[in-house]
């Protein structure tokens, strides 16, 4: 494998979140940065269920055939040779047959680097995986059933996201960066830039928060396209005109999506400076594990999204510059590009906005450019198959002249206990391969192991030899699936147990481990270099040991009944994703991915481990308590144990979670739309449930902007599922202290209180009314935002606004308001209120 050339400089930039989300059911895997106003608050991926891979064939009638087929027909025989396009995304899985099997020189991904754990290996690896595969398959797949837009061009691997779909805007800082370094370190310079993410935003220019302004100018000034997803969340902002960022800059081009009929996708962001390409339903590469898990990284499947358009005008910028050098313009830049897209694409009318959008017209943009190159086809790059190689031992036959022995025939077999052999004297077995990879024959007895047996193949050469084992034999060889080998067994005994393993496979660095049409037990540990210790794998009893030096992914898949599995970590950083149907464990020396169970256990064997929940479209429930925690629903169970920091995002259904406070010193608080219980060594975090519930004495403060001291004054307060009860051990202030203190664990129980408060529209009202700058304006946000979802809501008086606010004296008469009424309509007022004598006074001074 080839090294990237140059090793990016760490970034010492605060991280702000960043996660994938789907939008709406069956669409979607877009990168969605997570809002400026929880920045610190790292999101879930959604984990609404993707469609169904449609791997090795066409796609079904019902699904739009293949838009990256029919745009790839006009491109005029320009293929993108001569240049390189950077992926920045979750990485490529660069192993896939239409992306050239492999990774660095001459190959089609000539390298890249993965910013989320540091190394050259930028493999689309993670369980939220798969989305950065399908963009570079657009832009480049040699498949001829599914072609690319250019698939002539060199791709780079940027991966930002790591296995639980977490980012931040640093790696995409470092990513740019890296770029700008390396611009002309391979083969073919750098000219196109891919970013199939944006933060949740809507406007046509940069926010204030950005950090990454500067290096886009930069790849601009650089002559680079930049092609950037205009977002998702047209419905999300209620039809309004604007963009996500980054596809909001002015440095980069923005690129809206279309469905197969040319109009704009319901869910596509939009403005006048929009590129439209499609992305519904768009055909393109993925890896094995989002396919049909054949070990053959051969699959393709539909996604939708703007992430799924961006890269059509990627690629479609790359021919249009590969036009112009071939008309004696080699040096172009990405307005003279973007120039003639806009001026040739097609004029389509919004009917919501009422306005004109273009939509990208690949054909006639390069039919305007005067030279036109004889068109070259690219042949596809098909590795060859890889065959496992047979275990060593020198080939025996049997006696020759010996009587034909008594057969017996276990049929297929991928996993089956026979029990109660009769093994005495030599006894014969026929068994049929089920799987390529490791057939496992264990014989089980009581005593100490006897007799010796040996597996011949079907020319009569022996491929293994039995080794004693703890209490019995055991003998594993390589086998081919659908092949026959015959068993000898001599002096076995008789009433042994022999089990039948034909589920684990090895290829390369990684191993498969597959499941049966029955209820299957999964375990997997992970070993460490530092002691030496390996891999362990355990699958319906039989075990597999493999070397952490030599095993980098291990591929749990379950197959139909109710499968389960355990993992285990180490005693260092490990990281863990669940949700219903697709777990992982993130070690330093190796990932774990389970596919397909039902009920899941993640062990992180405490340290300071981290794990993410989310939950799929059904009710779930939500639970922590201690080292565990939990989500149930439907047919799936997940738990963790011996985490120190665990995560849980709700995006569909009516969820509950439940908080369970093990100690007095254990605070919860409000952090946006998060709610977080946080003690010594635990961090629990809830967002996007319908109702929240804290269990046990609590310390209720704020913990955002500037509120650093709240649990010194706060007050504790032990909530009853029912909401029924308050204790205050601190004194109330002629009982509306205590009204109110109800009052705030009911909206920390229910993310869907009725208050008819926008929190968003008093703010910008109040701050155009005042004519606050843009920065004021922001702080106005956070103050409302602050007293909102803080669990203080002004009712602490003159002290939380003091604490709020800086060092001013604000003495608001709202904040007795607050207390006193109960009423939606009030708070709404008294909110407003306050904001405005906060304003009158300058205070926001201490809080730009």
């Amino acid at each position: 494998m080839s090294h990237s050339p140059k090793r990016p400089t760490p970034s010492t930039l605060q991280p702000r979140g960043l996660s994938l989300e789907s939008v709406e059911p069956r669409l979607l895997f877009a990168a969605d940065i997570g809002s400026a106003a929880e920045s610190t608050v790292s999101t879930m991926a959604s984990l609404i269920e993707m469609p169904v891979a449609l791997a090795n064939g066409a796609p079904s009638d019902s699904l739009l055939t293949s838009v990256t087929t029919s745009a790839a027909a006009g491109t005029r025989g320009f293929t993108g040779a001569g240049q390189t396009v950077v992926v920045i995304d979750s990485g490529i899985a660069w192993d896939h047959t239409a992306l050239g099997g492999g990774i660095g020189v001459g190959r089609h991904i000539v390298g890249g680097w993965d910013f989320a754990e540091n190394d050259a290996d930028p493999y689309d690896d993670g369980p939220m995986g798969t989305h950065g595969t399908h963009v570079a398959g657009i832009i480049g797949s040699l498949d001829p059933r599914y072609p690319g837009l250019a698939p002539g061009a060199d791709i780079v691997a940027l991966r930002v996201f790591d296995d639980q779909g977490q980012g931040d805007f640093p790696r995409i800082e470092a990513a740019l960066r890296w770029v700008h370094d390396n611009l002309n370190s391979f083969a073919n310079p750098i000219t196109t830039v891919n970013l199939s993410l944006g933060a949740r935003w809507n406007a046509d220019g940069a926010p204030e928060w950005s950090i990454i302004e500067d290096e886009l100018a930069q790849l601009e000034a650089d002559g680079i396209f930049i092609a950037v997803a205009a977002g998702n969340s047209f419905v999300r902002y209620d039809q309004q005109v604007g963009l996500a960022y980054p596809a909001a800059s002015s440095h980069v081009v923005p690129v809206a999506s279309v469905d197969a009929n040319g109009s704009l996708s319901s869910f596509s962001q939009r403005s006048d400076r929009v590129l439209a390409a499609p992305g519904r339903d768009v055909m393109s590469t993925v890896p094995d594990y989002a396919g049909n898990f054949n070990y053959r990284a051969d699959d393709f499947l539909t996604l939708t999204g703007t992430s799924m358009a961006a890269p059509h005008v990627a690629a479609a910028s790359m021919l249009v510059r590969e036009a112009f050098a071939a008309a004696g313009r080699p040096r172009v830049t990405q307005n003279d590009i973007y120039a003639v897209l806009r001026d040739t694409a097609d004029t389509v009318f919004d009917t919501i906005t009422g306005q004109n959008y273009r939509r990208l017209n690949l054909e006639r943009a390069l039919g305007s450019i005067a030279i036109v190159p004889t068109p070259v086809v690219p042949v596809p790059v098909t590795p060859a198959p890889i065959t496992p190689a047979p275990i060593a031992p020198a080939p025996v036959s049997p006696t020759p002249g010996s009587p034909a022995p008594s057969v017996v025939d276990w049929g297929v077999v991928d996993s089956a206990v026979f029990v109660g052999q009769s093994l005495s004297g030599q006894a014969w077995r026929t068994i049929s391969a089920a799987n390529d990879g490791i057939l496992t024959i264990e014989f089980i007895a009581s005593a100490a192991p006897n007799g010796s047996a040996r597996l011949f193949d079907a020319m009569g050469t022996v491929v293994a030899v039995a080794a004693p084992s703890a209490g019995g034999l055991r003998l594993d060889a390589n086998v081919i699936a659908g092949q026959s080998y015959q068993l000898r067994i001599s002096d076995g005994g008789d009433g042994v147990d022999v089990r039948v393993t034909n589920l684990v496979r090895r290829d390369g660095m990684s191993v498969y481990v597959l499941g049966t049409s029955g209820d299957d037990t999964f375990a997997f540990a992970a070993g460490t270099t530092h002691d030496g210790s390996p891999h362990d794998v355990v699958v319906n009893g039989a075990r597999y040991t493999f070397g952490t030096a030599t095993t980098r992914r291990v591929y749990l898949l379950g197959g139909d009944g109710h499968d389960s599995v355990t993992l285990v970590g180490t005693d260092g950083f490990d990281a863990a994703a669940l949700r219903p149907g697709k777990v992982s464990l993130r070690t330093t020396s190796v990932l774990a991915l389970a596919r397909g169970f039902e009920s899941a256990t993640v062990d992180g064997r405490g340290g300071r481990d981290v794990a993410y929940f989310a939950d799929s479209h059904l009710k779930e429930t939500f639970t922590s308590w201690g080292d565990r925690a939990e989500l149930v629903g439907g047919s799936s169970y997940l738990r963790t144990v011996g985490f120190e920091s665990v995560r849980a995002r709700s995006f569909a259904g009516q969820d509950t979670a439940t908080l369970h406070v093990d100690a007095a010193t254990e605070q919860v608080s409000r952090v946006g739309s998060a709610t977080r219980l946080i003690g010594t060594n635990v961090l629990r975090e809830v967002s996007g449930f319908d109702t929240v519930s804290t269990l046990g004495v609590s310390t209720f403060g704020a913990s955002m902007f500037g509120m650093a001291n709240a649990s010194a004054n706060s007050m504790s307060v032990d909530v009853s599922v029912e909401l029924k009860q308050v204790a205050l051990p601190m004194p109330a202030y002629d009982g509306t202290f205590a009204q109110f203190a109800i009052r705030a664990a009911e909206m920390e129980t229910s993310a869907r209180r009725s208050v008819p408060f926008d929190v968003d529209a008093s703010a910008a009202a109040l701050a155009e009314a005042r004519s606050l700058s843009p920065a004021r304006r922001a702080s106005a946000v956070a103050v409302v935002q602050a007293i909102d979802v803080a669990g203080e809501l002004a009712g602490r008086g003159q002290r939380s606004w003091h604490r709020l606010v800086g060092e001013k004296d604000v003495r608001s008469t709202s904040a007795a308001t607050i207390v006193q009424t109960g009423t939606p309509t009030h708070a709404a007022d008294a909110v407003d209120a306050a904001i405005a004598d906060v304003v009158s006074q300058g205070a926001f001074e201490s809080t730009k």
